[in-house]
């Protein structure tokens, strides 16, 4: 005879079957199915602390931080020798911006793992939100010795020092140099830090440091350049368009695409729209738009000399503030258009003395004096309009002050003797 199971208890056959569902649907987002059978699962264990730690989270994405807290302390007590069930835990308090709760339940989660880079950086953004930067940096720190390449742990190095260097200039280069000293083969931390310190920074680590910042910078990226008062996109398809071609009659190459900002502004004006980005995360929302042809995960310079002859127009909004020697990508810019072709790009202004050609600036970004940006692209074969100033962006509600640069392609092959 077959056995019932009374007051809707899931067989034990199919608990498993149940958990793999539900965790299937969180990680897809149906956050309303996944907590329907975590509560199931739960109703034949109560004390799951797998299913209780699941839930939390689902909760917590739900925005119900007061269940999420409460399925997580559960699990807590069911479980309190597991590192996650503490580190959940503390992301729905930090959530609540109850930060000491969360700074203690991080510490937890470092107690019963101390590789646990996670815990480490979410620890120091608890002691960031409590006023305590010199603390957070040492949370951060370890973090990035758990785990090197950690993107947002990174960021928030950067990010913390560079807020230091407008109250405190020389306290900021004190803590990038003791970073700096402490990581020295880290290429990635060099580059970004290199500013602040003072320092000469090498290429070597521009494209890495390029690709985790906007790789962690997509998904708000928009929204935040708007508050910037940022308008660069439309000032270089305006360029674009005074430079002469009829409308959806170019071939037009959007290096830096981004998410896709200043391919709305040109495609009026393509019969193919090109976009070339570092980031992947990046190109995903320039992917949504709809509005590219082809979209190309590389290095600028790389993919235009691989297509050679292949545009009339390139354009570049904020992409040589990521590039100190410009002498690659101009050659490389000289193989990729065809003869007569134009380009425009932006850049930030280098108020220094004559013989400085660039400089890497607090922020992390590249300057350019305007007599390099025109010997460069000069000696790359170009003919150049005269150098616009432009504001590039708000920043700490100061104009940030830059170069459109735009010429046509005269001498293939560069200039004779450059």
């Amino acid at each position: 005879m077959e056995q019932s199971h009374s007051g809707g208890r899931i067989p034990p056959v199919n608990l498993q079957e149940t958990l793999s569902a539900a965790i299937a649907h969180h990680q897809a987002g149906r956050l309303s199915e996944a907590v329907a059978l975590y509560r199931e699962l739960l109703a034949a264990n109560p004390n799951d602390a797998a299913v209780l730690n699941n839930l939390g989270e689902a909760m917590r994405l739900t925005g119900d931080l007061v269940s999420a807290e409460q399925y997580c302390r559960r699990a807590v007590a069911a479980a309190p020798g597991l590192p996650l069930v503490h580190f959940n835990l503390g992301i729905v308090l930090l959530e609540a911006k109850r930060h000491e709760e969360a700074a203690a339940a991080f510490r937890q989660t470092i107690a019963l793992d101390p590789t646990h880079a996670a815990a480490f950086e979410n620890l120091g953004l608890a002691l960031a939100d409590l006023n305590r930067p010199g603390e957070a940096l040492a949370q951060y720190s370890r973090a990035i010795g758990i785990e090197p390449l950690r993107g947002s742990a990174l960021f928030k190095v950067f990010s913390t020092i560079y807020a230091m260097s407008s109250a405190d200039p020389a306290l900021a280069r004190s803590v990038a140099e003791r970073f700096l000293a402490a990581f020295p083969d880290h290429a990635i931390l060099r580059r970004g830090l290199c500013g602040l310190a003072g320092g000469t920074a090498s290429s070597e680590g521009d494209t890495a440091y390029t690709t985790m910042l906007f790789d962690r910078f997509a998904a708000e990226f928009d929204q935040v350049l708007a508050a910037l008062g940022y308008a660069m996109p439309e000032r270089l398809a305006e360029v674009v368009g005074a430079l002469g071609g009829a409308p959806a009659s170019l071939d037009i190459l959007d290096l830096g695409c981004g998410t896709g900002l200043c391919g709305v502004q040109l495609k009026p004006l393509a019969r193919q729209l090109v976009g070339v980005d570092l980031s992947s995360e990046m190109l995903a929302k320039a992917t949504a738009r709809g509005i590219y042809d082809v979209l190309a995960q590389e290095d600028a310079a790389k993919f235009m000399r691989a297509n050679p002859g292949a545009y009339d127009v390139a354009v570049a909004a904020d992409v040589l503030i990521y590039i100190g020697d410009l002498t690659a990508l101009a050659e490389a810019l000289a193989r990729a258009l065809r003869p007569g072709g134009t380009f425009a790009f932006s850049a930030e202004r280098l108020d220094a003395p004559p013989e400085l050609a660039f400089r890497l600036a607090p922020s992390g970004r590249y300057q350019h004096a305007g007599a390099y940006l025109e010997t460069v692209f000069a000696n790359a074969g170009f003919t150049l309009s005269p150098l616009l100033e432009a504001t590039v962006r708000m920043e700490k509600n100061t104009p940030v002050p830059g170069w459109i640069v735009s010429g046509r392609l005269t001498t293939p092959g560069g200039r004779a003797g450059a």
